[in-house]
């Protein structure tokens, strides 16, 4: 065989492999589906979600009452978006010691959400500005910054207590089981105060509590 022959061959078994590698990429996908009927989510539909999250780390961070919309943005139900704001500082607790929270940005909303077989991927340049005063506060402003963070989804088995929520939130969901609310996870880092993580839960309000599962794509 030539060398040209062997090179076009090498090159076809490469596109053969990636086709295979996209395909299982591909299948490995999760989709969201009414638990009902098994009719993907709606293009455009928003889910809203309310309860709470915390920013910082074992020494210190913010804990604030929460907000979040997901959004399908494409017809098959795998991608969206996915927006977070805190509605009322006055909800929120500085957990810094000599620091009062002032106000907090969040910048770049909506981000982008990816749903796998098991939970959501929210992804992109996730940045929050919390702003602090105080006489002895060393933090008049702390950013914090993340490229991704973890939803991991909740049924309603055995549910518990979660603050700005109506404490339908159990145990985590399996793919296929009706999806009350997510829990919030995901490693960060901050200028001013070095690595941190986000923590929190959030419920599904409305009549989408319990409507979607994750499922195979």
């Amino acid at each position: 065989m030539s060398i040209r022959k062997s090179l076009i061959a090498i090159a076809a078994m490469a596109l053969a492999t990636m086709g295979l590698a996209s395909s299982a990429m591909a299948a490995t996908d999760g989709v969201i589906r009414d638990v009902t009927n098994n009719e993907i989510v709606p293009l455009n539909h928003e889910t809203r979600f309310k309860g709470w999250a915390r920013f910082g780390s074992g020494s210190g961070g913010t804990k604030c009452h929460s907000e979040s919309v997901a959004k399908a943005t494409v017809s098959n139900g795998t991608t969206g978006t996915a927006s977070f704001v805190v509605p009322s500082v006055a909800a929120c607790t500085s957990e810094i010691p000599g620091c009062t929270l002032t106000s907090v940005e969040v910048t770049n909303s909506p981000y982008h959400l990816t749903v796998t077989p098991n939970d959501f991927d929210v992804t992109g340049n996730i940045v929050i500005h919390n702003k602090y005063k105080g006489t002895f506060c060393f933090f008049p402003e702390i950013t914090v910054e993340f490229s991704s963070i973890t939803l991991k989804p909740f049924n309603t088995t055995n549910p518990h207590s979660a603050t700005n929520t109506n404490n339908k939130l159990g145990n985590t969901a399996a793919a296929g089981e009706a999806i009350a609310g997510v829990e919030i996870s995901g490693k960060g880092t901050s200028p001013q105060v070095g690595a941190l993580e986000a923590e929190g839960e959030l419920e599904i309000t409305g009549a989408d509590l319990c409507t979607w599962k994750i499922a195979a794509s």
